[in-house]
């Protein structure tokens, strides 16, 4: 494993990405023909086809779209002054000629047990790597945007105005911010004592937990193993989600490029590539608010990853010790 120095964090170009994308299909004429008709005989075979993808039976493509965009992998095991050892891993295409030049996905493991989460409620605006850096503390591990949020209109003192509000479950050591929606849908991501978990919102419901910190989000990326995604709407973004792999660690992941990173599918298959594979690994995963408020700041390295523009950032989760 590679220390935690720049060299370490650096990414390799990548001759190949995403080969599924039908655009990078489309650029190579002579396959095109064959892709199509490899796309049909698979839709007729599966009977299940979704916004143009089907879906197989075992409900993932992620050992077959991600192998090439693992070669260029950079990782480093971070061992700060204190807590708990850590580690970080790097892929991206820095190749100015390649379809997926700018793309990144970082994805952080922090050990079962020695690593917890918990919720600050915020509702600011600011340069985001200011605003993450001063929220930081002592025992914090890393630091990312929660859940979303929606405007609503109120009138205070005889004049309308435009009030920032958390959408779904907000908890906040131990105080509820924001009530939970059943209506919502995804998950809802939690820690309950020395217990870190995800579940989705109906058997969160069920479960009649009582969390002292938690957000409610969606959609649910992956569950049980397998992705929750039953189509793909080919909308590319930054992307920012939150998991638990099959020995309890805490994953943080997010995918980034200037012109739109992954679809929520896509970032799926990516979070259940088996760590194996060389992936997370992530039996369940939550996606977050990315976009515009993408954002992991990891203190032991003044690392901030994602958008460093001023944003809006309703709630804050801290992985800390």
């Amino acid at each position: 494993m590679l220390k935690p120095r720049d060299s370490a964090l650096s990414v390799q170009p990548l001759k190949y990405l995403l080969r599924r994308r039908i655009a990078s299909f489309a650029e190579r004429s002579k396959w095109l023909v064959v892709v199509i008709s490899a796309t049909v005989a698979i839709c007729i075979v599966c009977n299940s086809c979704h916004s143009g993808r089907a879906i197989p039976p075992n409900g993932s493509y992620s050992d077959l779209d991600f192998i090439d965009l693992l070669r260029s992998r950079t990782d480093a095991q971070i061992r700060p002054a204190t807590g708990p050892q850590f580690s970080l891993h790097r892929i991206g295409d820095r190749d100015t000629k390649s379809d997926e030049y700018g793309l990144e996905i970082v994805w952080l493991e922090f050990p079962r047990l020695k690593a917890k989460m918990s919720v600050r409620q915020i509702s600011a605006s600011d340069d985001a790597d200011q605003l993450y850096a001063r929220l930081s503390g002592n025992r914090d591990l890393a630091l990312l945007n929660g859940g979303y949020w929606e405007n609503r209109e109120e009138t205070k003192e005889g004049k309308k105005e435009e009030v920032s509000y958390p959408v779904g479950l907000v908890r906040a050591n131990g105080r509820e911010i924001a009530p939970f929606r059943r209506d919502m849908g995804g998950g809802v991501v939690f820690q309950t004592g020395s217990r870190f978990d995800i579940l989705p919102t109906d058997v969160f419901e069920g479960a009649d937990e009582r969390p002292l910190d938690a957000v409610q989000s969606k959609p649910l990326l992956v569950d049980d193993g397998r992705t929750a995604m039953k189509s793909d709407d080919h909308r590319r973004d930054d992307r920012l989600a939150i998991g638990i792999d099959a020995n309890g660690s805490i994953i943080i992941a997010l995918a980034t490029q200037p012109q739109g990173a992954l679809t929520l599918y896509e970032f799926s298959e990516f979070l259940l590539l088996r760590i194996e594979k060389g992936g997370p690994g992530c039996v369940r995963a939550l996606n977050l608010d990315g976009g515009p408020g993408a954002h992991v700041y990891v203190p032991s390295l003044n690392l901030h990853l994602g958008r460093h523009n001023a944003s809006y950032v309703n709630n804050v989760i801290h992985v800390h010790y």
